[in-house]
């Protein structure tokens, strides 16, 4: 591509020369008028997607944001076309002048994906703050994806009333005795911002919890209403977490899809229990990433227990089992019982997919024979899944 780039002024002055002497003035006024027309379909998608991120070990070069700057001042309309933003804040951009200013020109953000390396929110200056804050209220925003940051202040999120999807990592919340106290002019009229998909990583357990309480100070409603959520990425690992993924489910009556992270034996023992009792006519996506050194207990941590409980009465469509361990040492011999409690008669009706996989780390410790040994697990373990037609059933074997 950066080779079509260099030879692109030579090109365009042969075309447009051989479009002149083979035809006419008015050949080249129709050809620069759909050139003309082309401009504005390519800058849509051009601009569609920006970063702001400084390339790595790039201090002594103009930022992003000073080049878009640039191109506004140029074209102040090409800020309107720019629908998804990716920004990694660096120390860098504490300092630079153009950016809180760029960030208060675009106002039709719709997927904001944002992370810091600068700590709490109060560390970053004042001015960039009104300028995220902008782009995290806008009326506009659908996604925010957001990470690494401490002390966020869960006020923000108040005016977020378009807000459908919140993904955050490694993120703290300034706590409920200060919602109160944030010094933002707040109209009454916005409704509780409610969400379709909530994830969130390790490291936000605290967080997720606050939000959960989190309320309004003058009206006592929840500042996130969660009842709306359909997707949902919880953590099952400590009793911390399992309790915040319990409260999570028991908030999200609709919930269609859950994607479940274990590390821990036993994480999963009540799961059964946790859903609301709508969500059984509504749940089609089971998504569960199991971490143990456990294999030669029991690879799916007691999941099959779980779903024999939820045979009958669910609409589930849709299973995913990704199990990931660091030993070679997995029970291969002795039946998982998943293939049993999946085809058990009567159990789970509308069961079409079923994805199972095994992805087995330090991979110098396993011998062949022990990979083609684990590659023979769907015929020994999954027969009947194997050999449903009704059920796409896909398994397979990986090594890091």
């Amino acid at each position: 591509m950066s080779s079509l780039i260099a030879k692109t002024p030579a090109v365009i002055d042969a075309i447009i020369d051989a479009v002149y002497e083979q035809g006419s003035v008015a050949d080249l006024r129709s050809f620069s008028l759909t050139c003309s027309q082309f401009l504005p379909k390519c800058r849509k998608h051009l601009f569609a997607c920006v970063s702001l991120t400084r390339p790595f070990g790039a201090e002594d070069v103009p930022s992003p944001a000073t080049h878009l700057s640039v191109i506004l001042d140029a074209n102040p309309g090409l800020g309107h076309l720019i629908r998804e933003l990716r920004f990694a804040i660096q120390l860098l951009d504490l300092h630079d002048v153009a950016l809180p200013k760029l960030l208060l020109r675009l106002h039709q953000v719709q997927t904001l994906r944002l992370s810091t390396a600068c700590g709490s929110w109060f560390d970053h200056t004042a001015k960039l703050r009104v300028g995220l804050t902008h782009l995290i209220q806008s009326p506009s925003l659908e996604l925010l994806e957001i990470s690494s940051f401490r002390n966020l202040p869960i006020p923000l999120f108040i005016p977020c009333t378009n807000l459908r999807h919140l993904d955050i990592f490694r993120l703290t919340f300034k706590d409920e005795s200060g919602v109160s106290e944030m010094p933002l002019d707040i109209p009454k009229r916005y409704p509780p911002t409610r969400l379709r998909s909530l994830r969130y990583s390790d490291h936000c357990t605290a967080g997720v919890s606050v939000l959960l309480r989190a309320r309004r100070s003058e009206t006592k409603l929840p500042i996130i209403d969660f009842s709306g959520v359909r997707c949902l990425g919880v953590r099952m690992q400590s009793e911390e977490e399992i309790c915040i993924a319990r409260a999570l489910i028991q908030a999200t009556p609709h919930l269609q899809s859950l994607e479940s992270f274990v590390a821990t034996p036993g994480s999963l023992d009540g799961l059964a229990t946790m859903f609301h009792k709508t969500s059984f006519t509504t749940l089609t996506r089971l998504t569960f990433d199991l971490v143990s050194e456990y294999w030669y207990q029991d690879p799916l941590f007691g999941l099959c227990n779980e779903l024999e409980i939820l045979a009958e009465d669910n609409v589930l469509e849709e299973l995913r089992i990704n199990v990931f361990s660091p030993r070679a040492v997995i029970r291969t011999g002795e039946d998982w019982v998943l293939d049993i409690v999946l085809s058990s008669p009567g159990a789970f009706k509308a069961l079409r997919k079923v994805r199972v996989g095994i992805r087995v780390m330090l991979f110098n410790r396993l011998s062949v024979e022990r990979f083609q040994e684990l590659k023979s697990i769907p015929t020994e373990q999954f027969p009947s899944l194997s050999t449903n037609p009704l059920i796409d059933f896909q398994f397979w074997v990986g090594i890091d």
